[in-house]
């Protein structure tokens, strides 16, 4: 099947652009779109050789933001820190959550980003490569890039967010036993909420990667979520943040 085809949009950002392949697939309904503004990039366009998802895939390749479909079926971007400024919606206590090891399948310690036409930037973690040795995030080169040193933070980025173990996803089942129908229903994909436990290790932030739902009977109703733990717990906020706690600097 064809893909978009649109003509050079010049200068725009992800989510701009992200809507005009939406306009292209007939997703018209402002309801059903929430798009963040996301990255200014020099310029977007399509020759309807690749899919829609994959023109996406192209965009976010650079942006490292998410789109997917909600559970109210709204096209849904957010960018890159979308997740990281998300605030916790509820509480649960008194869950049984297993706390996971961690994995070292995923580190990258070594990105490689190039701008069309330009000179390729490569960031390095020295403490991670002498750790675990090289590992590769895998090159990426894309038009969606202003400057060299915009390719040059975008490889420090990735290896930032992906240089250390990370803890394997925990899994938790829910019924309105520990919280309300609503409160289960409510959450979407990289929604935030809080645990509070008495076990060592497992009280924390947590987002969610994966959801189902089921029901047992005229009135249970069930989630399973699959989550991973908040590392920090927001951006940096001049004014607000203090030098010495978990926020990070983001821009």
């Amino acid at each position: 099947m064809d893909g978009p085809v649109l003509a050079d949009l010049g200068p725009t950002t992800v989510g701009a652009a992200i809507g005009r392949v939406l306009d292209t697939m007939g997703w018209l309904d402002p309801n059903l779109r929430s798009l963040d503004t996301g990255s200014a990039i020099p310029t977007f366009s399509a020759d309807g050789s690749k899919s829609a998802l994959q023109v996406i895939d192209d965009l976010l390749a650079a942006d490292r933001g998410v789109f997917y479909i909600s559970r109210e079926g709204i096209a849904t971007y957010e960018s890159r820190h979308a997740k990281d400024l998300k605030a916790s919606l509820f509480t649960l206590t008194d869950v049984v959550l297993a706390q996971p090891g961690v994995s070292v399948r995923d580190i990258y310690n070594r990105a490689r980003v190039t701008r069309e036409g330009g000179v390729t930037q490569t960031f390095v973690d020295t403490p991670s490569k002498n750790e675990y040795g090289v590992a590769d995030a895998g090159e990426i080169n894309t038009p969606y890039l202003f400057t060299d040193a915009d390719a040059a933070y975008l490889a420090e980025y990735m290896v930032y967010r992906s240089k250390d173990p990370k803890p394997l996803f925990w899994e938790l089942e829910v019924t309105e036993a520990h919280t309300s129908r609503g409160n289960l229903l409510q959450l979407d994909l990289f929604d935030r909420f809080t645990i509070s436990s008495s076990t060592p290790g497992v009280s924390g932030d947590y987002h969610v990667e994966q959801i189902e739902h089921w029901g047992e009977g005229a009135t249970l109703h069930k989630s399973k979520w699959t989550l991973s733990k908040r590392v920090y717990k927001t951006a940096f906020r001049l004014g607000i943040s203090s030098f010495d706690d978990p926020d990070v600097l983001v821009y």
